[in-house]
């Protein structure tokens, strides 16, 4: 069995990366694959990449709720006025140019020089630029993208399980 032998460092950075952290006692991987996976998170600074990406999943989702008040909103109102002003969209429009600008200068600020200015650019996407940021990322390493799958999948699970639990505390406390 071959595999990337790890100085104590490298292993002291693989414990407190979350992702390095999931790899190593994942029963989905052999001895070999966590050697090679846990010197590409180390390399590469996945890392760094799923946590902006889960960021912008997280943003899309509040901006979601706001989209879906200010443009109906400012297209009924337009409707009920038979007219669109500069003043009616304006809400619409700021809140659209300052959210991509935050996003853009959130991500270059978080990845630095690990990004390029295009790539940032596509990745404020609403909705899909969190895909596209780490799918650049894993091309060409079906290891990579395997370990980044089963681990986005068990941060789904920890997830709906926090917001069941939460729910159950809300609903239990109502009951008294």
């Amino acid at each position: 069995m071959k595999g990337i032998s790890l100085t104590f460092e490298e292993k002291c950075v693989c414990a407190e990366d979350e992702f390095c952290y999931f790899v190593v006692n994942s029963d989905n991987f052999e001895s070999h694959e966590k050697d090679y996976l846990r010197g590409k998170i180390l390399d590469n600074q996945i890392t760094g990449f799923l946590y902006v990406s889960s960021v912008l999943v997280g943003w899309s989702v509040v901006a979601a709720w706001l989209d879906s008040i200010l443009i109906p909103g400012t297209v009924l109102y337009s409707l009920l006025e038979g007219k669109i002003t500069w003043q009616i969209a304006a809400p619409a429009i700021i809140f659209l140019s300052v959210n991509i600008s935050l996003k853009f200068f959130y991500i270059k600020y978080s990845l630095g020089n690990r990004i390029s200015i295009p790539l940032a650019f596509i990745s404020v996407l609403p909705y899909i630029g969190s895909v596209i940021l780490i799918r650049d990322q894993l091309k060409g390493d079906m290891l990579l993208q395997k370990g980044v799958i089963h681990f986005l999948k068990d941060r789904k699970k920890m997830a709906q399980k926090q917001i069941l639990d939460k729910l159950k505390n809300i609903f239990m406390f109502w009951k008294k």
